[in-house]
């Protein structure tokens, strides 16, 4: 594949996963996890995470050390440490949360967003998919498909996603940024 188009894919995948990562504060997509209600919402840069977010991700640790089993908790650590720029972290957060409660969409959105970030792309496939099962018109589950589909040169199932993100919420922002990677993605190639 053209190193070009390869470039072109990584730019437009890094553009959907920052549209996503900010639309999942947005209060019209649906509730963040429960409790994030009281931290702040503004994301710190990576080398700017502020000492309150270190004193409040140390906190948690601490929390969670001492009782494992709060979802809410586990959530809210792993939303700080993705805030904070250590995916890696958060991603065990997110699947500790998610082992106690499967039925948070948006932490397993923002999971396979981190196990992107991580360059687990065959576990963040599984996340959205995991989410389209029981919500197939997740908007945020069928851009991120199509994204991570784009980005590993696999372009048809990319505009299957994209293209069930247009039918089923043409309004919507996710779809505005499909519309705009699904013109940039090269042609179809021909049957043989």
């Amino acid at each position: 594949m053209n190193s070009k188009y390869i470039l072109l894919i990584g730019v437009l995948l890094l553009a959907g996963v920052v549209v996503v990562a900010v639309m999942r504060k947005s209060p019209s997509l649906g509730a963040a996890p429960p409790s994030s209600k009281g931290f702040s919402s503004s994301t710190p840069s990576k080398e700017n995470a502020s000492k309150s977010v270190v004193e409040q991700i140390n906190h948690l640790k601490d929390v969670v050390k001492k009782d494992s089993t709060s979802a809410s908790v586990n959530f809210e650590l792993a939303q700080l440490l993705q805030d904070a720029h250590r995916p890696s972290e958060a991603t065990e957060y997110y699947a500790r949360g998610l082992a106690l409660d499967p039925s948070n969409t948006t932490s397993r959105i923002d999971y396979s967003l981190c196990l992107y970030e991580v360059g687990r792309i065959p576990e963040a496939m599984d996340q959205n998919h995991r989410v389209l099962r029981k919500h197939p018109s997740n908007p945020e589950a069928l851009y991120n498909l199509g994204a991570l589909y784009a980005n590993t040169g696999r372009n048809d199932s990319a505009r299957v996603y994209w293209g069930k993100l247009l039918n089923k919420h043409a309004g919507h922002e996710l779809a505005t940024k499909a519309r705009e990677n699904l013109k940039q993605l090269p042609a179809a190639s021909p049957a043989m």
